[in-house]
């Protein structure tokens, strides 16, 4: 706006990729306005920059930084033409619980990672790279260590085929839709299940067989009765929507097929699939954690957290 307080102008609205604008400050003797963008895709914050709007000029918002430090409060440096700002990077330990100490020893070597995956025969880790969000493979006592994919692919939540030579995850590209991928162990270009897809998807797992992959979809993006449930079958493409899954998500499959099991929008109501049976139905109320093993003995053992056995 004018000094006067008139004439008020939007530099930059809210979006899924922009939901929170804050914290700006001149630079350039007044020629430009650097400010933060927070809650996004992407964990960090980002500065960004827009030029004063001068006649017909209008200023259009240019990011500045995209991560991985992320930075805030951004303040300038006088007349010169430096910025400052607040820098954070966040990093992890990967961790694995010992029963003989009963205590959490460093996994891996303690990397900063998240999201493990083992192969069905314990051979092989897939993990992803904190904060990097890369996908990564090694054996399980850290030796052969493999990147699989790069950015700007953000990956989330990898799930290895029964067979052992894909890898199905949750990837983003900046600015894009979450989309289900699948990519050869061994590396290569990560594959969207559904590239003609324009809404977000959810996490891939795989069918014990390894023939099929089903997903469901993020909340938040529609209505929650208009959620499902999706099987895509590998070899002919074939996509059905499971019967009876309006309204829910996070699906897994039990290790031995014979179930699938959902959660509640709000996740305090499990459900699961006699397959083929295909007609979900309610059977518990549930933590925040699924436990498709104990789903498999068709019956569910789930307890609050206050009530879980210590190990």
């Amino acid at each position: 706006m004018n000094s006067d307080l008139s004439n008020p102008r939007i530099v930059l609205e809210s979006s899924k990729d922009a939901p929170r604008v804050c914290c700006g400050t001149w630079i350039e003797n007044g020629q430009y306005y650097v400010f933060q963008i927070s809650g996004g895709p992407k964990p960090q914050n980002d500065l960004w920059i827009v030029r004063e709007n001068h006649g017909l000029f209008r200023g259009k918002p240019i990011r500045l930084t995209n991560g991985p430090i992320s930075l805030s409060n951004p303040t300038s440096a006088g007349n010169s033409d430096k910025l400052f700002a607040v820098g954070e990077l966040s990093r992890g330990q990967l961790v694995k619980f010992d029963r003989v100490s009963r205590s959490f020893m460093p996994f891996l070597g303690g990397i900063s990672a998240m999201d493990v995956s083992f192969s069905n025969d314990g051979r092989w880790a897939a993990y992803v790279r904190y904060p990097e969000k890369t996908l990564w493979k090694s054996k399980t006592d850290g030796s052969e260590a493999f990147q699989i994919t790069k950015p700007p692919l953000a990956v989330f939540q990898p799930h290895w085929s029964p067979g052992g030579t894909e890898i199905g995850f949750l990837g983003q590209m900046t600015g894009k839709p979450w989309k289900a991928y699948v990519v050869d162990a061994g590396g290569g270009v990560p594959r969207e299940l559904k590239p003609d897809d324009r809404n977000d998807q959810g996490v891939p797992t795989w069918a014990p067989d390894g023939r099929s992959i089903l997903f469901g979809e993020l909340l938040y993006r529609k209505p929650d009765t208009e959620m499902a449930v999706h099987i895509i079958e590998r070899g002919g493409r074939r996509e059905t929507i499971l019967s009876g899954s309006e309204g829910k998500w996070s699906p897994r499959w039990s290790p031995d097929g014979r179930y699938i099991v959902a959660q509640s929008p709000n996740g305090e109501r499990l459900f699961f699939v006699r397959v083929p049976h295909q007609a979900l139905e309610r059977n518990s109320s549930v933590s925040q954690h699924l436990r498709p093993n104990l789903v498999a003995r068709q019956q569910v053992h789930l307890l609050p957290r206050q009530h879980e056995t210590p190990l």
